[in-house]
This record gives C-alpha cells, sequence and structure tokens, in this order.
C-alpha cells in the first residue's frame, strides 16, 4: 500500500483514500486499453453526406429556412475527408437517433 498520510487522518480515511487511487488507476489502464481498440478499428462504411435546412442568419427573422447546406459544405476541402465517429443508437434502436437529420436528395 502506497500512501500519502494526512495529519489526523484517521485509518478508514486512509483505507477509503487508498481504494479510490487503486480504482483511478485501473480505470487510468483500462481507458488505454479503450482508446487501443478504438484506434485499431478497420475503417468503416462510407456515410452519405447529411442535408440541413439552414435558418436565417438574424435570429430574430423566425424559422423559414433559407437554403440547404450539405454537411461536407461546413468542412473546409473536398480533398480532407470528414469522419464521423459516433452515431447515437439506443439499444432498442435499428436507425440512427430521431434527432439526426434525415437526408432527402
Amino acid at each position: 500500500m502506497r500512501q500519502t498520510r494526512l495529519d489526523g487522518e484517521s485509518e478508514d480515511h486512509l483505507g477509503a483514500r487508498e481504494k479510490l487511487r487503486l480504482a483511478e488507476i485501473d480505470l487510468m489502464r483500462r481507458r488505454e486499453e479503450v482508446a487501443a481498440l478504438r484506434r485499431a478499428l478497420p475503417p468503416g462504411p462510407a456515410v452519405d453526406d447529411y442535408v440541413f435546412l439552414e435558418g436565417p442568419g438574424d435570429l430574430g427573422a423566425g424559422d423559414a429556412p433559407v437554403r440547404e447546406v450539405a454537411l461536407s459544405e461546413l468542412f473546409t476541402g473536398p480533398e480532407r475527408p470528414l469522419i464521423v465517429y459516433h452515431f447515437m443508437y439506443g439499444k432498442l434502436q435499428t436507425g440512427a437517433c430521431p434527432m439526426y437529420p434525415t437526408i432527402d436528395y
């Protein structure tokens, strides 16, 4: 057991602090394992470009859409691919979260 003893610290507090320290070390190692698994993932399928409805520049002008904007247009350079890492899926969902925009071509 490796510890720093605090003045007036009870054995219960010392034991709880040591348990927390070891749990934090375990969490750090586990996080590193998960990060390594993430980096080792093979490339996934390409995802179609999303289309958003862009509202007016003046927030007081109402909600009427001004124009359609593709997700790819929100980032610089078509030669720089956008990589989407996470889609929100619930345990019973077969499609992306309903809060994600639909694609209309």
